[in-house]
């Protein structure tokens, strides 16, 4: 398990969670900051880690989950750049030690799916 320790000076979503006397972010928050991180680089991690993420919290969907991370940072339109993100190939898989097995198949699959999805919503607001 790899460990990032990263500040950030926006405002959590929801309170962090104290762990062992660390502040730790709750999984909506980990899911926006992976949401704009796809939209600054392409690491096949958080690519995996929305795709977990997604698939474990089927409560939120993506449009929400969009809002909040557009929320979070101040940011507005970052579903036009995850469009694009969703539909190019998955970057190289590397040497990712895993918990939990996943078929990357399927998640290539996953993210075609979402970019559908947010293209169909792009042309439902142009009606």
């Amino acid at each position: 398990m790899k460990v990032e320790f990263t500040k950030y000076p926006f405002p959590p979503l929801e309170p962090r969670l104290a762990v062992e006397g660390v502040q730790v972010d709750g999984w909506r928050d980990i899911l926006a900051n992976k949401l704009m991180a796809l939209t600054d680089r392409k690491d096949f991690k958080d690519y995996l880690d929305v795709y977990f993420l997604l698939r474990e919290f089927p409560t939120i969907s993506l449009w929400d989950a969009i809002q909040q991370t557009q929320r979070k940072f101040g940011v507005t339109g970052i579903d036009h750049i995850l469009k694009g993100r969703f539909l190019e190939d998955l970057p190289s898989q590397g040497e990712l030690p895993m918990l939990k097995p996943y078929d990357p198949v399927a998640i290539a699959s996953f993210y075609k799916s979402l970019a559908r999805e947010l293209i169909a919503r792009s042309l439902e607001k142009e009606r």
